[in-house]
């Protein structure tokens, strides 16, 4: 396997993490920094978390994995599983203590997109753990002022 960090070539360990091969990732990791990102600034547990491997995620979270980590577009891996809609992927990272109020490079949080989908559900758990409703886009708006300006009364609810 080359050294090329790229969308077209990966390690034996990412492949067993996309493919969510439990069996394979126990057999790699002795010998591997789990902390390594690719070019882009992912780590192992982004792509886990992009492809929703729900078993994986935790696989990483419990070997110590940062869930912090911001790729070079500022998203965490909450912020790809949320992108994602990997509902699982997601109640994993809030329960395995990840940063609900990390901004990407466009001062997103990962709250917003819930909130335009009016996913009440998951919008509830990450409020309940530690999501900001009121902090504030680089455009200046809050995932409050955005549920109100669409009128999503159960979502103001919540965030309230």
């Amino acid at each position: 396997m080359t050294d090329t960090d790229d969308i077209y070539q990966h390690s034996d360990l990412e492949v067993a993490v996309i493919q969510n091969d439990i069996e394979r990732f126990h057999e790699l990791i002795e010998d591997t920094e789990l902390g390594h990102r690719s070019d882009n600034g992912s780590t192992l547990l982004h792509k886990a978390a992009s492809v929703g491997n729900d078993q994986m995620v935790e696989e990483l979270l419990s070997h110590g994995i940062n869930p912090d980590i911001q790729n070079q577009g500022g998203k965490t891996a909450l912020h790809l599983a949320v992108d994602e809609g990997h509902r699982n992927v997601i109640k994993t990272l809030v329960l395995g203590g990840a940063d609900l109020n990390i901004q990407d490079n466009s001062g997103t949080v990962p709250i917003l997109k819930l909130i335009y989908r009016g996913d009440v559900e998951l919008a509830t758990l990450m409020v309940e753990n530690g999501a900001d409703p009121e902090i504030e886009t680089d455009g200046g708006v809050s995932p409050l002022d955005i549920a109100k300006n669409i009128e999503a009364t159960e979502m103001i609810e919540v965030l309230r």
